[in-house]
C-alpha cells in the first residue's frame, strides 16, 4: 500500500479536507464563470488539489468533482492554478 493511500485509509479526515478545498474552488470557478471573467489566478494551499487539477496526482474519493473543475477550467482564456503554503499566504 502506497504511503497516501495509508494515511488516507487511517486518518479519512484528510479526505474530508481534500473535498471541502476542491469544492470551494470549483464554487469559485463558477462565480467566475457566472460573472463572466475570461482569467483566473487561483492559490491554494492545497498541493493534493493543485496535483490532481494538474493531472499528477488521482484521489478516488474526489475524481468526480476534479473532473467537473477541469470542465469548469474549458470556460476561461487563461487559468493559473498553483500551490501556495500558508505561511506564503500571510508574509508581508
Amino acid at each position: 500500500m502506497k504511503l497516501m493511500e495509508q494515511i488516507n485509509y487511517q486518518y479519512p479526515y484528510i479526505q474530508i479536507a481534500k473535498l471541502n478545498k476542491l469544492s470551494i474552488f470549483r464554487w469559485c470557478m463558477q462565480l467566475a464563470k457566472d460573472q463572466r471573467i475570461k482569467e483566473i489566478v487561483v492559490q491554494t494551499d492545497a498541493l493534493a488539489v493543485v496535483e490532481c487539477i494538474r493531472g499528477s496526482n488521482s484521489i478516488a474519493s474526489i475524481e468526480h468533482i476534479v473532473a467537473d473543475c477541469k470542465t469548469l477550467m474549458n470556460a476561461f482564456s487563461k487559468v493559473s492554478v498553483s500551490f501556495i503554503s500558508r505561511f506564503e499566504c500571510f508574509s508581508p
